[in-house]
């Protein structure tokens, strides 16, 4: 199981630490970079921070790196970014590591694992790095929530984000905006309108709710076949008249999906109307055996 294998590589206290083998002293600029780190941004001031505490006391937790193919002195780093980049920014020369022979793929997952159990990583890279590893390896929902102890219905609300162009993925990403905010925007079928709700939203630093109302306004504003006249007047009234029946709708909704369901919500005008479809499945949880990776490595000795 890919589960154990990360447990079993990440090991866990000193008692892990001396299960895993030396740590060695590896030159930092003979690390390159995770090819496979999900987390595109890196804020500047927790890094700086973490420079700060390595000048002070060192490198405590090491790294865990994989040798380059045919070489015996260059090497990737598996798992440790903030680290490394705080030893640069410190001038340190060389930094603690462990040293194992990974495939791709465990390199992926493993990369993944540790920013997951940081808050800071956004949804949108989350779901990216579950798409990584889905065409990648050829993995299916199913064995990433058993792998990573999370619920599939969580793994397919978060891919669910993709669907959004990468411009919109890129804004969020700059502006910090919440999955919730991302969600809002699935409502808008035309990219146009979904440029102009996010800039606003961005703009105005709207919230969850106040965005949802904004998307509710450009819904009932630009139905899907233009109208005339009182034609057009009686479908805005019609719209109107379920505003409160469907801000429901939406949060009984978004409310499942915080519970672990995986819900579709789909809104479009049809001949004189308004139709909402709805798509609901259970959750499916992964096995209660399975744990999460231990975060802690170990401690330098």
């Amino acid at each position: 199981m890919i589960s154990d294998w990360l447990r079993r590589a990440r090991g866990g206290g000193r008692e892990g630490l001396q299960s895993q083998g030396e740590v060695w002293e590896i030159p930092v600029d003979a690390i390159s970079p995770n090819p496979f780190q999900p987390r595109v941004n890196f804020e500047e001031e927790p890094l700086k921070e973490l420079a700060e505490s390595i000048r002070e006391v060192g490198v405590i937790e090491p790294v865990l790196v994989r040798p380059v193919s045919q070489s015996d002195s260059q090497y990737e780093l598996v798992v440790g970014e903030r680290r490394l980049r705080a030893s640069q920014i410190v001038g340190l020369a060389v930094i603690p590591a462990l040293i194992r022979h990974v495939s791709d793929q465990q390199m992926a997952m493993l990369g993944l694992v540790e920013n997951m159990q940081r808050e800071d990583l956004h949804p949108l890279e989350e779901a990216s790095a579950y798409q990584r590893l889905i065409n990648d390896f050829g993995l299916t929902q199913g064995d990433l929530a058993q792998s990573l102890s999370v619920s599939q219905s969580g793994i397919s609300n978060k891919l669910r984000l993709l669907r959004l162009d990468q411009s919109l993925q890129e804004k969020i990403l700059a502006a910090k905006l919440s999955e919730r905010h991302a969600r809002s925007l699935l409502r808008l079928r035309e990219l146009e309108s979904q440029h102009r709700v996010l800039d606003r939203v961005i703009e105005e630093q709207l919230s969850v709710r106040e965005t949802d109302d904004l998307v509710t306004m450009v819904l009932d504003d630009t139905p899907e076949q233009p109208r005339k006249g009182r034609e057009r007047g009686q479908m805005r009234g019609v719209i109107r008249d379920f505003r409160i029946f469907l801000n429901g709708l939406r949060q009984a909704a978004e409310s499942m999906r915080e519970s672990g369901y995986e819900v579709e919500l789909e809104e479009t005008t049809a001949g004189e109307g308004y139709r909402v479809t709805i798509d609901v499945r259970p959750a499916q949880t992964a096995s209660n055996n399975e744990q999460r990776p231990n975060r802690n490595v170990g401690k330098r000795r």
